[in-house]
């Protein structure tokens, strides 16, 4: 299985990771890492070139969230695929979770 890519771009306002592969637990530690220096208002993860994630994938985006909601922070997932979002809706996760169609869309 190839390694998840994650590319970040950031502004005062906003910080923008793209991830690029599977979200599994073999990722888990990078991408917690990453969010985790993470201080903008507003977060948006681009997942439109990530395929499928699992379990571990799931609690990686609920803490972020959970973490950025109880600080007065937003996160935003764009991009995602329908094997992803129904992921998300059998999980139950989607509905405490912020979607955009586009980075652009997430940054109105």
């Amino acid at each position: 299985m190839e390694k998840l890519q994650i590319t970040k771009d950031s502004t005062p306002e906003c910080t923008t990771f793209t991830l690029v592969g599977a979200f599994t637990l073999e990722s888990l530690f990078a991408v917690q890492a990453a969010l985790r220096e993470d201080s903008a208002p507003r977060t948006i993860i681009d997942m439109s070139g990530v395929p499928f994630l699992d379990s571990a994938g799931i609690g990686a985006i609920v803490n972020a969230h959970v973490s950025r909601d109880r600080n007065g922070r937003k996160l935003v997932l764009v991009g995602i695929n329908e094997r992803v979002r129904q992921t998300l809706e059998i999980t139950k996760v989607a509905q405490i979770l912020n979607f955009a169609g586009s980075v652009q869309a997430a940054l109105a």
